[in-house]
């Protein structure tokens, strides 16, 4: 390969030497910087591959060898990651990167596994934004069907608040089309309990775990009785095979 760069350009490991050399060469400049930390060889650095290469979805054109290179994986890995996808973001997923530092334009430092708590989105949405911009008003971008901002300013997954209060998400969406007031959409659900005859008070969970039985079957024994004997009788199936309560 013919390029202007020098040998004396080649010994100086800055970015700015590395990116010129990646634009002649058409690769990434993760892939130039990986070279220049093992040898100071043009020759080497410059050196282009015979082998298949695999077009990615950030345009990147590489062989599997240069992607080892760069990321340091496996040979097998790259192949099986390549067969699911041509997705930068998930070729070079790596969970360690999640932890990975980023600083943005307005200074703030955030990594991939904060951004996509506080934002309710995957941690590999979260790489992928941060890999491709440093402008915060795009990086904090929310979506509203997975997170919302609430009355007190806070912004809360949907997952999150479920789990928060005890109900499915399904619900959760339900009730934020009508109000983002954080005291209503906040309040942990209450759990109804049972009184039985002989004064014990059990919930659908307990009669559940006790009986080995549904939830739904534990309701309704709970809606037609209070009779301990019966609320409370063991699991057990007949000739059929059939539940029998």
């Amino acid at each position: 390969m013919q390029t202007t760069f020098t040998v004396q350009q080649a010994s100086e490991t800055n970015s700015a030497n590395a990116q010129q050399l990646a634009k002649e060469m058409k690769k990434p400049v993760e892939l130039v910087l990986a070279r220049l930390e093992k040898t100071k060889k043009l020759e080497s650095i410059v050196k282009l591959s015979e082998d298949k290469t695999y077009t990615l979805d950030n345009g990147w054109s590489l062989t599997i060898n240069e992607m080892i290179e760069i990321s340091g994986m496996s040979y097998q890995t790259l192949r099986y990651r390549l067969k699911q996808s041509n997705l930068a973001a998930q070729v070079f997923f790596n969970k360690n990167a999640a932890e990975k530092v980023y600083e943005l334009d307005n200074g703030d430092k955030v990594t991939p596994k904060a951004l996509a708590k506080s934002l309710g989105i995957t941690i590999r949405t979260a790489q992928r934004r941060l890999a491709a911009s440093t402008d915060s008003a795009k990086i904090y971008k929310y979506d509203a069907k997975r997170s919302v901002i609430l009355s007190n300013g806070e912004r809360w997954s949907i997952k999150d608040i479920a789990t928060h209060t005890g109900c499915c998400e399904a619900h959760m969406r339900r009730v934020l089309k009508s109000t983002i007031d954080a005291t209503v959409v906040l309040k942990k659900k209450s759990i109804k309990s049972y009184r039985l005859s002989d004064g014990q008070a059990v919930t659908v969970k307990d009669v559940a775990k006790l009986t080995g039985i549904t939830t739904s079957a534990a309701r309704a024994r709970l809606e037609n009785s209070d009779d301990p004997a019966i609320v409370l009788a063991k699991y057990r199936a007949n000739k059929k095979g059939t539940k029998v309560f």
